[in-house]
């Protein structure tokens, strides 16, 4: 078998367009000859590489291709750059998509890119999920890296460690006295209302077994993001698990509480494209050193 990689390139620009439509005029090509390229890379892999929905998703055979595709046009916008030169006379620096979870992003993540931005020009395009799914976004060749907490490397990716977040139980002082008057044992936590970031965040669920309560019996609100998730325990909505840079201040200006309890240690990792980029050199070594600054 043998990928016309110029093809390969347009179904990433497909995918990642959402449209047909979309991605013929950043192509400045037709509709119609966008739909004829992404047929004729489908006859020569013999799979149907994208469903036809709205928007158009890659199938998993698709997913393979729209990796290559992206890491091709990576390579190439290093290769012009070595040599003074930019594809089609653009200046425009290149987009970098990363996969973060929600809480790395809120306290140390964006100090790496900061950092990596001041040393060559580049813009980022963040995905947001739970550590424990980011790395399907590079599976699927949504992301160039990834900070998950999965540890096996994705197929064609390379992995580093980059600590340990720690997570504690905190309350507000009211919701202490409320619902914990008697105690913080298995009966307390049974009923007394949860703060969880969304319906994939785990972390409460595996506090409330290490400490013999059943995770299905309390109420439980969802409050997807990480500041807000913060600010909904110290409100007194309910308890739930914090990092040190976030639950640090609330501490010192005596809006919450340590409750009783082992911290929760959720290790991360570092996942990138197996690509000689010093590109993604440059965000990793920054990710790396603002994690080690950071975590434990």
């Amino acid at each position: 078998m043998s990928l016309t990689l110029e093809l390969a390139r347009t179904l990433a620009v497909v995918a990642a367009e959402g449209t047909i439509e979309a991605a013929a005029r950043a192509l400045h090509l037709t509709p119609s000859a966008v739909s004829q390229r992404v047929r004729t890379l489908e006859e020569q892999v013999g799979r149907v590489l994208l469903v036809r929905s709205k928007p158009v998703r890659p199938t998993e055979a698709g997913a393979a291709i729209v990796r290559l595709g992206r890491q091709l046009d990576l390579l190439e916008r290093e290769a012009l750059a070595q040599l003074g030169d930019q594809p089609d006379g653009d200046p425009a620096p290149p987009t970098v998509a990363l996969a973060v979870n929600a809480d790395s992003l809120a306290t140390w993540f964006l100090t790496a890119l900061a950092r990596a931005a001041q040393r060559r020009p580049m813009v980022f395009d963040l995905h947001r999920d739970d550590q424990a799914f980011t790395a399907g976004l590079l599976e699927s060749g949504t992301v160039m890296a990834a900070v998950t907490s999965q540890a096996r490397p994705v197929s064609g990716c390379v992995v580093r460690p980059l600590g340990v977040m720690r997570y504690e139980p905190f309350a507000s002082p009211a919701f202490v006295d409320r619902w914990f008057a008697d105690g913080q044992d298995a009966r307390a936590f049974a009923v007394a209302p949860v703060v969880d970031f969304d319906r994939r965040d785990d972390l409460q669920t595996q506090f409330l077994r290490s400490r013999g309560a059943d995770p299905a019996l309390p109420p439980r609100h969802y409050v997807p993001s990480s500041a807000d998730f913060a600010n909904a325990i110290a409100l007194g909505l309910g308890w739930g698990l914090l990092p040190p840079q976030q639950s640090g201040p609330l501490l010192a200006e005596g809006r919450i509480v340590r409750l009783d309890g082992e911290a929760i240690g959720v290790p991360l990792y570092w996942q990138q494209w197996n690509l000689r980029s010093t590109l993604l050199t440059t965000i990793a070594e920054e990710v790396a050193r603002a994690a080690r600054e950071a975590l434990a």
